[in-house]
């Protein structure tokens, strides 16, 4: 082969230029260049150096925009540097090459794509309407209508997008996407087949669903349809995020998902509707919470809570709690709670415990709790307990407890108790049974201490007296009458008195009257009280003797006596002592017979 100069030299220009050629296609992007990182709570700065140096180049960025001294965390090996800032810099920032510098710039308008299509029965071949679609990640979704069509629109700056779908009786399905692009897909979903549950019985608790805050009458009033059947298709599904803001349900920062997020602090201008609150909610007129809430919460009207309060909450007219509270639960208007109650529930109105209170119940009007009570219930009209009080009812008009009352009931016209083992203030006392005490003008002991009295004593010759309440202390309602038509006067009074057993058919009996004497004239004052006691004797079942001494202290106007009344008090037979000029008193006795 003969060497030949110029052709030589035509075969190396050819190379040189090939090698020139290919040279973009040897030199590797910036952004592409793998490394590798291992850094924990380390400052932004130090980590982007270390990126810098692993690939041969510079950063260039604004610390007003990139905050150097953050801390992060970043564990990758042999990720290209697109990759790794993204991570670190959550997407906020868009890069750009420029020699041998990779210029961090802010991100620009935020790209979105269009995801559309169809969800269809795998079994039947049929689309299926009412199926929720969402993305968990940017919490976007969609509802498809009733040719199961569905559109939504998702964020391009995130790497992937997986597309969950979910329908009550369907198997949950879930794709992955490429993002960037308008697509339109055709869904599977594969009918859950149907197993046949095993016998249960459902008492009478049971049928309140707890957490079913859209069935109730504020879910009918302010949530749509579409919200309902969102929160029924994503049943199972809640996730946690740092705040939210809503104008009204459905309209706010987490869109129609908002009911599958918890909040630690959530803000309607006028209401909004969510999973539940893990710190304070604010709203201008009502918050509707579908799980628990914890710490604080307010509202302008009301609050609707599905699962458990803890802490505080207010509301200017009604609060509703579905399953327990504890803490302080204030409304307006009207509290009502599904489940037991530890703390304090306080009402202008009324306020309604389904289970048990621990704690006080204060209303305006009426308090009723279907469980036990341990605590207050304080109200002006009446308080109503549907099993054992352990502490104080407290109202003007009435209590009632249907079982024990260990404590106290006081009102001023009614109170009422299966079994009472405290005390009962009031003008009537009622009770099946007692073991303490009933104070009041009649108390009426259905298995107590009942007595019919007629008798006689030093002052006047026909007495009567009904006496009330069990043997450790009963009540006494007197009256007392002179026949003669030429030295008459009436008695009635009020006092209290103690049994104590001394045989079988032997009781003695301790009591305190104060009665007032009419003389014929209303002004004259003429008190008469009397401390006596008295020894009965049962002769049969339903009738008992008695008899025994008293002292009586009478006070008495100047003037006794109008004309065919008595002026004399005691008669002449008796010596008494004076006091003072009106107070007298003496010796006496009373004997009669009571029935029952």
């Amino acid at each position: 082969m003969t060497f030949r100069p110029r052709r030589a030299k035509e075969i190396i220009f050819t190379i040189f230029i090939l090698l020139i050629a290919a040279f973009p296609a040897w030199a590797q992007n910036l952004l592409d260049k793998p490394v590798s990182l291992n850094a924990s709570n380390q400052p932004l700065r130090s980590v982007l150096n270390d990126i810098s140096k692993q690939g041969g180049f510079y950063f260039s960025y604004n610390s007003k925009l990139v905050n150097g001294d953050q801390l992060v965390t970043i564990s990758v090996q042999q990720v290209p540097v697109k990759q790794v800032l993204d991570q670190l810099l959550q997407g906020n920032c868009q890069y750009r090459e420029d020699g041998n510098h990779i210029i961090l710039q802010p991100q620009g308008k935020e790209k979105v794509y269009t995801l559309s299509g169809y969800i269809v029965d795998g079994a039947t071949g049929t689309r299926i309407g009412n199926t929720s679609v969402y993305e968990k990640q940017q919490l976007a979704s969609s509802l498809t209508n009733e040719q199961g069509y569905f559109k939504m629109r998702l964020k391009s700056k995130y790497p992937e997008a997986v597309v969950s779908i979910s329908k009550e009786w369907y198997k949950d399905t879930s794709i992955t996407i490429t993002p960037g692009m308008d697509q339109e897909l055709q869904i599977t979903m594969m009918p859950i087949r149907n197993v046949p549950l095993p016998e249960v019985t459902v008492s009478a608790n049971d049928q309140q669903k707890p957490n079913d805050v859209d069935e109730t009458w504020f879910g009918k009033l302010f949530l749509s349809s579409r919200q309902k059947v969102q929160s029924v298709n994503l049943r199972k599904y809640f996730v946690d995020k740092p705040y939210q803001f809503s104008a009204i349900p459905g309209a706010g920062t987490h869109g129609r998902m908002s009911g599958q997020v918890v909040n630690k602090f959530s803000f309607n201008l006028i209401g909004g509707y969510t999973a539940g609150v893990n710190g304070f909610e604010l709203a201008g007129l009502f918050n509707i919470d579908k799980k628990d809430v914890q710490y604080a919460q307010v509202a302008g009207v009301f609050n609707a809570v599905g699962g458990n309060m803890r802490g505080g909450q207010v509301a200017g007219i009604l609060n509703l709690v579905l399953d327990s509270v504890e803490g302080a639960s204030v409304a307006g208007a009207g509290g009502f709670i599904k489940g037991d109650l530890k703390g304090t529930q306080v009402s202008g109105l009324y306020n309604q415990t389904s289970g048990n209170v621990e704690g006080v119940q204060v209303a305006g009007a009426f308090n009723v709790a279907l469980g036990n009570v341990k605590g207050v219930q304080a109200s002006v009209i009446g308080n109503y307990t549907n099993k054992n009080v352990e502490g104080t009812q407290v109202s003007a008009y009435i209590n009632v407890c249907r079982r024990e009352v260990e404590g106290v009931q006081a009102s001023v016209f009614v109170n009422v108790a299966r079994k009472v083992k405290g005390v009962q203030v009031a003008l009537i006392n009622v009770a099946d049974s007692s073991e303490g005490y009933s104070i009041g003008f009649l108390n009426l002991v259905k298995n107590g201490y009942h007595k019919l009295c007629v008798y006689n004593n030093e002052v006047l010759p026909i007495n009567f007296a009904l006496k009330t309440g069990n043997t450790h202390f009963y009540t006494i309602l007197t009256g007392g009458l002179s026949p003669d038509a030429a030295n008459k006067g009436y008695l009635m009074g009020y006092g209290f008195g103690s049994e104590m057993k001394i045989t079988k058919r032997l009781t003695i009996a301790a009591e305190l009257t104060t009665q007032y004497l009419f003389l014929g004239d209303w002004e004259q004052r003429s008190l008469l009280n009397r401390i006596q006691p008295v020894f009965n004797y049962k002769i049969s079942k339903l009738i008992t003797v008695f008899g025994g001494p008293a002292y009586s202290v009478y006070y008495h106007s100047p003037v006794v006596g109008t004309e065919r009344y008595m002026n004399e008090v005691p008669s002449a037979l008796y010596q008494t002592h004076s006091f003072s000029e009106h107070v007298n008193g003496w010796f006496g006795w009373n004997i009669g017979i009571s029935f029952f």
